[in-house]
């Protein structure tokens, strides 16, 4: 998602731990990894060894291969983590971005910045389906400006979080992170919102999530990071 909710309440930060999500190495721009990463040190944390190779990004990378999730069968297809990719630039061709400043908030339109930011984080894949719906939201002031403009971005949104195929590397990624905060003796990471949240995620976006959690607040504790990390890199 784009915006959680906050968070509270002081414990030691999870980077004292000496073992933290790896980008620097065994990780490819295409999101590969290979079986030396992981996590560094705390051998039993780095050995989930799954948790690289999200790379959806490219060709039907990882997730793809486990049955056809995406694939050939018969019935409506999920969205796939790989796409066309098509530039950025495509945010600014929409109907709704011709309309460069609202009015109300001297801003451009809600729908072209969430588009925008689905090309931050989201995989190819994903953000070519968002933004395919965004660009129905025609240019129409009452729509992309007032009272319903954060209502269609935000449907759009949650189509591609109902359609997007199930993403089991970034699930693992979500494992590693609690088996990481585990390990601190700080239990409670939301395992299974972050899988949510992360499902439709790409190479930078996963590198932006990582980086936060890596090096959180002092006072923001395990059982509060994800809705920290979500809403810091998600945010517009």
């Amino acid at each position: 998602m784009f915006a959680r909710i906050g968070w509270a309440f002081a414990l030691v930060a999870v980077a004292a731990s000496g073992c933290r999500f790896q980008w620097s190495s065994g990780w490819d721009a295409e999101g590969n990894h290979d079986a030396e990463g992981g996590c560094a040190g705390e051998g039993g944390v780095g050995g989930v060894g799954g948790v690289g190779g999200f790379g959806g990004d490219s060709a039907s990378g990882g997730f793809g291969g486990e049955g056809g999730l995406g694939g050939d069968g018969g019935g409506s297809q999920c969205i796939a983590a790989d796409g066309q990719n098509l530039p950025e630039s495509t945010c600014d061709t929409m109907d709704v971005s011709y309309l460069t400043t609202c009015p109300n908030t001297m801003t451009e339109p809600f729908a072209v910045s969430a588009c925008h930011k689905a090309f931050e984080l989201y995989s190819v894949g994903a953000r070519e389906a968002l933004r395919e719906c965004l660009a129905e939201i025609p240019a129409d002031l009452e729509i992309a400006c007032y009272d319903d403009t954060e209502a269609a971005a935000f449907a759009c949104v949650d189509a591609v979080y109902a359609n997007s195929c199930p993403n089991s590397d970034n699930a693992l990624f979500c494992a590693q992170a609690r088996e990481i905060c585990d390990g601190t003796g700080q239990l409670g990471f939301d395992q299974e919102t972050c899988a949510f949240d992360l499902n439709p995620f790409g190479y930078d976006g996963l590198r932006a999530y990582s980086d936060c959690f890596n090096s959180p607040p002092a006072d923001v504790p395990c059982a509060h990071l994800h809705d920290y990390c979500i809403n810091l890199i998600g945010s517009f």
